[in-house]
């Protein structure tokens, strides 16, 4: 059996863990363009060679990727109690990615703000709605491996185990350790866009190198996980009340905050003087261009970081401190 093949580990899915032909999205038997079955196809071959060959690095051994045929935004990290470790993303959080970064390539030749990161085009063979694709669902993987890399800490594990994205799950009871892994998921997987985001940065001409070139690669990467959030959140984004130590996930502010302090303090570079402020406001000017409601988004952002920094903060504290006493979290074992 090929598990690098994904028809095979459909097969293999289906032995081992018991699932069904209809709860694993099959890509290659789709309606769908040649173009689209190429991207599923490649971002299956990604993931499940990534936790093929890098799964005995965290003891996350079996593992295996797969689109869950469902067409909701989520995706979802799983421990079975046979051992088994999947990682799964629904098709129609993959197809909804999709459409809004490559869904309408003319967005970019025509949006002002959308036409400022064209610079990132020189020189590589990449477009950039497709580098923000990548951003987005690099995040979504490399999220979900944290996960996982979590679960193998855990010791004396005797049920199943699941961290699941959707925004639904936060009918949950509140448990803090939830945030701490949550918080250690997202800077795992932030690392890993940030690397991969200035790579491209790095191969620009060297006119092209200046602050604020700079500043709209890190706006650019984080803007890409913005959006993955809202999609998430559904129509719950516009909510404006931000909480602390309740529900299953943490505020979604909290989240950006700490995700955008996470790529300035690990993309020191002396040349460069970045501001915090630029990177957000740049950020949520890219994600306005993809909602409807995106100067909501931003005016409802700012206000809540001006009315309630002093709290945001004291929070990012608590979870910080916290991650470093959890020490089966992915942050202690291995730095990206």
């Amino acid at each position: 059996m090929d598990l690098y093949n994904y028809s095979d580990v459909i097969e293999y899915l289906n032995k081992n863990i018991g699932f069904s032909d209809e709860e694993i999205y099959d890509f290659k038997k789709q309606d769908l363009s040649d173009n689209f079955k190429d991207i599923f196809g490649k971002y299956f071959f990604f993931c499940q060679t990534n936790l093929l060959e890098e799964n005995q690095k965290f003891n996350i051994y079996p593992a295996s990727f797969y689109f869950k045929n469902d067409s909701t935004n989520n995706a979802a990290a799983d421990y079975y109690e046979n051992g088994f470790y999947l990682i799964n993303i629904n098709e129609g959080f993959f197809y909804n990615l999709y459409e809004i970064f490559l869904g309408d390539n003319n967005l970019f030749k025509i949006n002002k703000t959308l036409q400022e990161l064209l610079f990132l085009n020189n020189g590589n063979k990449i477009s950039v709605n497709y580098l923000m694709f990548q951003a987005s669902t690099l995040f979504t993987f490399y999220h979900e491996l944290g996960h996982l890399i979590q679960y193998s800490g855990m010791y004396g594990k005797s049920s199943n185990l699941n961290n699941s994205e959707s925004y639904k799950n936060d009918a949950k009871p509140f448990d803090f350790n939830n945030h701490l892994m949550e918080y250690d998921s997202d800077l795992y997987g932030a690392s890993y866009v940030l690397n991969h985001i200035l790579i491209y940065f790095d191969e620009l001409d060297y006119e092209l190198k200046n602050t604020q070139n700079y500043e709209k690669t890190l706006s650019l990467g984080l803007s890409s996980i913005i959006i993955n959030f809202l999609l998430l959140l559904g129509k719950d984004y516009k909510s404006t009340k931000v909480f602390y130590r309740e529900t299953y996930h943490p505020h979604i502010y909290i989240r950006i905050f700490y995700i955008m302090d996470h790529f300035i303090s690990n993309s020191v570079d002396e040349k460069y003087e970045v501001k915090s402020n630029n990177v957000l406001k740049s950020s949520i000017d890219i994600v306005s261009q993809f909602f409807p409601d995106g100067n909501l988004i931003l005016k409802n952002l700012f206000n809540s970081l001006l009315n309630d920094f002093d709290n945001i903060k004291k929070y990012y504290d608590d979870i910080y401190d916290g991650s470093e006493k959890l020490m089966y979290l992915a942050k202690h074992k291995q730095q990206v």
